[in-house]
């Protein structure tokens, strides 16, 4: 395997990287090319303790690795069964989790960049998987070796390839014993359906790769011409008619453009026929319907309030969920304020347990805008309030505390 990273790491002396890594064989060989290669990174390691001693092993492993080659390790452990209870698919939920986790620190820094294990088998499942969901021209441009902050190095290599170099360079690695489970759509392609279509037809794979990139550069030459008329602005409008006079597959290309999930096309299809003044959310972007035109603005990142804390002497006679009462001795290190995300929970005054945040979050019955700046209290362990709406138990202060805290924010009014 001889590997070539210009095309990929073209500014590595500015860029800082966080690589992704399993403790299977793509992420451990990715690990040890870019460790011999010099490049400087960081490590994300995501336990979502689904698989006991096995989740314990890759974990322990990817620390290990890491520490001998010098590199830092964070591990970041998920409740995945406690979240799984609301509902959902377990794949996307896992997904979801770590992805959030890793826009942590891709946020941090405008030169930060992810740097995932991808390899060829990967783009061509991922094929099958958009072709079978319907995902059009953007579904079926698969995996890119470049998009945005995250790189996949590794996208011209087969896992036979990884293995074998695996094997030559003593790498270590462990198996992912549900890789070989039937349970989720990939490994049914991945074991079942591809193998037989390949021996069935073996230039199937190549002509799969050929199209992708087909596909990838119509992608472009889309992007390209929609841009010359619509540069991504925060703020513009499209006519309708001009929005009904694209292919669909036009439609798609420029919602991917806008970063907009594919799933927001039905209901920007609705938005065309509706009355003046309705409105649609997603990820980030509003759009409305006025007069004959669409406008699309991006939300502005809010600043955060501040934190009005206060010494008391007694509790009140009367309690808001606006207002917290906490005991000093019982929080843990520096209180913060944050928007809350998927995985949050919260132990609740007159429930035993906890809660997940979002579920609460439901029951509010609150507008899309408001579920998303929903703004959660933290000390360094654990949420201690939903801001206007439940109390945590775990710091709540009772007639008996020693030191009283009276917290609010400071652009709520105080009683």
């Amino acid at each position: 395997m001889q590997f070539s990273w210009t095309n990929i790491f073209q500014n590595a002396a500015k860029e800082h990287y966080f690589i992704a890594c399993s403790g299977g064989v793509d992420s451990m060989v990715l690990l040890y090319l870019l460790h011999r290669a010099g490049f400087s990174f960081e490590i994300l390691h995501v336990n979502y303790q689904l698989r006991g001693e096995d989740s314990e092993g890759d974990e322990l492993l990817v620390k290990n690795y890491g520490k001998k080659l010098g590199h830092r390790v964070h591990v970041k452990r998920f409740d995945t069964k406690g979240i799984a209870k609301n509902g959902g698919n377990l794949e996307e939920i896992c997904r979801d989790l770590r992805f959030n986790w890793f826009e942590e620190f891709l946020s941090k820094d405008e030169n930060n960049r992810l740097v995932l294990a991808h390899h060829l088998d990967d783009q061509v499942e991922t094929f099958y998987l958009k072709l079978v969901r319907k995902s059009g021209l953007v579904g079926l441009t698969s995996l890119k070796a470049k998009r945005g902050k995250i790189y996949r190095p590794l996208l011209d290599f087969s896992k036979n390839e990884i293995y074998a170099f695996a094997k030559q360079h003593q790498i270590p690695w462990r198996e992912d014993r549900t890789n070989h489970e039937n349970d989720f759509n990939r490994n049914k392609f991945r074991n079942i359906f591809l193998p037989e279509l390949y021996r069935q037809f073996p230039h199937l794979k190549n002509d799969v790769l050929t199209l992708i990139a087909t596909f990838q550069q119509q992608l472009t030459d889309y992007q390209s011409k929609l841009s010359a008329f619509y540069p991504v602005r925060d703020s513009f409008r499209l006519a309708v008619r001009e929005w009904e006079n694209w292919t669909v597959d036009q439609q798609h290309v420029f919602l991917h453009q806008l970063q907009i999930r594919p799933t927001a096309w039905n209901e920007i299809q609705k938005l065309a026929t509706s009355s003046i003044g309705k409105f649609c959310q997603f990820d980030g972007w509003n759009i409305s319907k006025q007069k004959e035109e669409f406008c699309f603005e991006k939300e502005k990142e809010s600043v955060l309030p501040e934190l009005n804390i206060k010494v008391v002497e007694k509790l009140p006679t009367h309690f808001s969920k606006d207002v917290i009462y906490l005991e000093e001795a019982n929080i843990k290190g520096k209180l913060s304020l944050r928007r809350w995300k998927e995985g949050d929970k919260l132990a609740t005054l007159g429930v035993k347990g906890s809660k997940l945040v979002s579920k609460i979050i439901n029951e509010a019955h609150l507008s899309v805008l408001k579920k998303k700046n929903t703004l959660v209290l933290t000390d360094e362990e654990k949420i201690l309030w939903i801001v206007g709406l439940k109390i945590g138990r775990e710091a709540i202060a009772t007639d008996s505390s020693q030191r009283i805290l009276k917290i609010s924010l400071k652009k709520s009014t105080e009683e």
